[in-house]
């Protein structure tokens, strides 16, 4: 008989199924071994349901449950959800798949999932989740709070264009005056002293003229002079005429 030590398992699922063991035996004066290969049957070993419920479940919110099985092969799961007021379990119309989502009806109710199913070791293994709850009402929505209102902008300053800048006139350089070039002053001699002033002689009354007795014009020298002034101008008077008459022709 071949006893295995405590703690040690021989799984049919192992890769090292089978076994190979050597034994050894020895009397003190020969000893021997042979190899052993043990095969480990399969045996049915239990699986587990989860359900990914966190806290108490819900009204509304869907749950949904997940099957291992260490036994592998698992096949043909058929599922069912079920309630419970805390005695017995009764089966969810309806609920035959993984998900579930409780209903009004589920209030204050235990819920589990049960599911059954073949694998490698067997067919028709049942099994269920530990239970759930007790199921909650869903809290009363919120009335949504109203969106606080966009603020508007401040409409943006139109810059006023500066006036346009007239240019200035270029300034006109003014000449330095120049100094004017010294004069050159040469001094005159200064003028003669006056004469000393000769005393003015005194006042001589004008001299007395005695009147003298006219000398009488001979009347002969008087007619011999009108003559002579007749006889100059009958003289003169052709060629007096003829110059006058050339100055009409040539004008």
């Amino acid at each position: 008989q071949i006893v295995v030590r405590s703690g040690a398992e021989l799984d049919h699922e192992s890769p090292r199924n089978p076994y190979t063991l050597t034994i050894a035996a020895a009397d003190g004066e020969a000893a021997a071994s042979i190899a052993v290969t043990i095969a480990a049957l399969n045996m049915q070993e239990p699986g587990a349901i989860v359900v990914d419920s966190e806290g108490a479940p819900l009204v509304g919110v869907s749950m949904t449950a997940a099957l291992t099985d260490p036994d592998g092969g698992v096949s043909n799961v058929q599922w069912r959800w079920e309630r419970s007021p805390g005695v017995g379990w009764a089966a969810i119309e309806g609920a035959v798949s993984p998900g579930y989502a409780p209903t009004g009806e589920d209030v204050h109710m235990l819920l589990r999932a049960t599911a059954t199913y073949d694998d490698a070791a067997g067919t028709g293994v049942s099994l269920s989740s530990a239970p759930v709850g007790p199921v909650m009402s869903a809290p009363a929505p919120q009335a949504a709070s109203p969106a606080a209102p966009t603020p508007t902008p401040a409409p943006l300053a139109t810059p006023t264009p500066a006036p346009a800048q007239t240019p200035l006139p270029t300034p006109t350089a003014v000449p330095t005056p120049q100094a004017p070039a010294p004069i050159a002053v040469t001094p005159s001699a200064p003028a003669p002293a006056a004469a000393a002033a000769t005393p003015a002689r005194p006042a001589q009354p004008p001299p007395t003229v005695a009147p003298s007795a006219r000398s009488p014009v001979s009347t002969t020298t008087a007619r011999w002079a009108v003559v002579g002034i007749a006889v100059v101008v009958a003289a003169a008077a052709p060629f007096l005429i003829a110059r006058g008459d050339r100055r009409r022709r040539q004008g």
